[in-house]
């Protein structure tokens, strides 16, 4: 689930937990030119623009090709698993339960269930016994190439997603606060040195289990933050070990959007920056 920039004030998106639909241009890497052609003009420079492609060269650039199989310091996924237990516990989340979040249409209730949800998902797939699969396996971009991250936030698969999570809300705030305790509890064995070459099963692809670990990071700090918002309270301050990734994985994510120059400008040079960078 994530924030749209491009939709109405306080809207948030994310991804639902089982979508069967196949991400687009399977089995091949999805190249910035095209990319840029489904988002419209920009500036973007690659070795993908159009006739500057070296032959037999991914028409990705290192830039925007990113992995972090075999070194996701996996100890902080601990530690980021820890600070969600303490923001969920909070007092203040617990008095605001039904209310609505930052995130319109989905009360407090509903994103803290879904925060919670993103450390039991490391636990159930990495916790799994290894089976066969014939699935494709999809890179961390790849990932976020599923048409889900592409529709808006009022698309049937983010409102699906908000109305299970209410749902699940209903259970309570002490349940919310258990789950994610049992959660903190097993991540250590379930995190203890499997190699990051596993795949592990997510939304009818595959990818490798330090890639997929990296995406719930990617949920935790940004719906911390949401959850943080939406009961005015500090947000957790997350360790340089998760936000490498996250921001990294952002940051990439931006640059297949809106090009080289949106993000070299808003990041250095403010005063030839556009609007915004937002990834999603």
């Amino acid at each position: 689930m994530k924030d749209s920039s491009s939709s109405r004030p306080g809207t948030c998106r994310s991804v639902p937990t089982r979508i069967s639909t196949a991400l687009p241009h399977a089995g091949r890497p999805l190249c910035l030119e095209s990319r840029r052609r489904r988002a419209g003009p920009n500036r973007a420079q690659s070795h993908c623009t159009r006739g500057l492609r070296p032959v037999g060269r991914t028409c990705q650039t290192p830039a925007v090709t990113l992995s972090y199989a075999g070194r996701l310091d996996r100890p902080a996924v601990v530690r980021a698993a820890a600070l969600v237990h303490g923001l969920v516990a909070r007092t203040e989340v617990e008095a605001a339960w039904t209310r609505e979040s930052s995130c319109a249409g989905m009360t407090v209730g509903g994103l803290a269930r879904h925060l919670v949800a993103q450390s039991a998902y490391v636990v159930s797939l990495l916790g799994a016994e290894p089976t066969s699969s014939d699935a494709p396996a999809a890179s961390l971009l790849d990932h976020y190439a599923h048409p889900a991250w592409l529709e808006g936030v009022d698309g049937e698969s983010h409102r699906l997603l908000r109305e299970r999570s209410d749902a699940q809300a209903t259970e309570g705030h002490q349940v919310a606060v258990s789950l994610q305790a049992e959660a903190l509890a097993a991540l250590p064995a379930v995190l203890a040195d499997p190699p990051a070459t596993v795949l592990v099963p997510w939304q009818a692809r595959r990818m490798a289990s330090d890639d997929f670990v990296v995406t719930r990071l990617l949920e935790m700090v940004v719906h911390s933050d949401d959850l943080a918002a939406s009961v005015d309270v500090p947000v957790p301050a997350f360790d340089d070990a998760v936000l490498e990734p996250v921001l990294g994985t952002l940051t990439a994510l931006a640059v297949v959007r809106h090009g080289q120059d949106a993000v070299v400008r808003t990041l250095s040079r403010p005063q030839r920056a556009p609007g915004s960078i937002s990834p999603f």
